[in-house]
């Protein structure tokens, strides 16, 4: 199936016309969702559309979650049974089943069920809501305490920075914060080259801050040969391949 603009409007439109228009969309960077005619959609439906942070799909991660979750639903020998059953279970955030939440009732399933489960009865939204944000601050204890994260300094309008992706090992391309987008943590920047990349605040170093060479880098050696090394020189090269070298903008 094409993932061309005309195919995402023509399948937001299907759902819009089932559950009615939202006022927000938030998608990833690809190419049809930056399209103009995506952003034409947008108007005309009033909806503000908002992207994640690129190279960050952690980012988005709500979407990256449902989609491990169609892929395990698509393998399954009954894909239409397993939909079922996963709409019918209530999850484990907000203790409700998808269903209830959607329509106010359980849905039949091939298990044995009362049919008093069957009637209509909305569930306490605020309950919802509630459990829904304990379970993320849970989820959000444990991942810093797994990963000891840190709170990173806030950037401000003018702050000179350096910028890198993970793929990418040092951090050599400087910017300067132009300003900061609607998603969280996500920064549009302007390079020296005249690009505007927009990065997630995990990616932005301020200009002042430490820059950590990889182990493969031997700082020491000068590019001319009849160059004398500077006090670098003085550390055997062990040490100089874990050094940490301050840079200032």
């Amino acid at each position: 199936m094409a993932t061309n603009s005309d195919t995402i409007i023509c399948k937001l439109g299907g759902i819009f016309t089932r559950f009615g228009m939202p006022e927000e969309l938030m998608t990833d960077n690809g190419p049809q969702f930056a399209a103009e005619q995506l952003r034409c959609f947008a108007a005309k439906c009033d909806f503000r559309h908002i992207t994640s942070s690129p190279n960050f799909p952690q980012s988005n991660g709500m979407a990256e979650r449902a989609i491990k979750t169609a892929k395990w639903i698509l393998k399954q020998d009954d894909p239409d049974l397993a939909l079922l059953s996963y709409r019918s279970t209530p999850t484990e955030p907000t203790k409700e089943s998808p269903a209830r939440l959607l329509m106010g009732r359980e849905i039949r399933t091939t298990l044995p069920v009362l049919k008093e489960s069957l009637m209509l009865k909305w569930p306490d939204l605020e309950t919802v809501k509630m459990n829904d944000a304990k379970a993320k601050q849970c989820y959000e204890k444990y991942y810093n305490r797994r990963y000891s994260t840190k709170t990173l300094p806030p950037l401000s309008v003018g702050d000179r920075v350096r910028i890198k992706t993970d793929e990418e090992k040092v951090w050599t391309t400087t910017a300067t914060v132009q300003c900061q987008e609607a998603t969280p943590r996500s920064f549009t920047l302007e390079t020296g080259c005249g690009g505007t990349p927009r990065r997630n605040r995990r990616h932005i170093r301020l200009g002042d801050q430490e820059l950590i060479f990889p182990l493969e880098m031997d700082i020491s050696q000068p590019n001319d040969p009849n160059e004398q090394c500077g006090p670098v020189g003085q550390y055997s090269s062990a040490t100089r391949r874990n050094m940490v070298v301050y840079l200032h903008p």
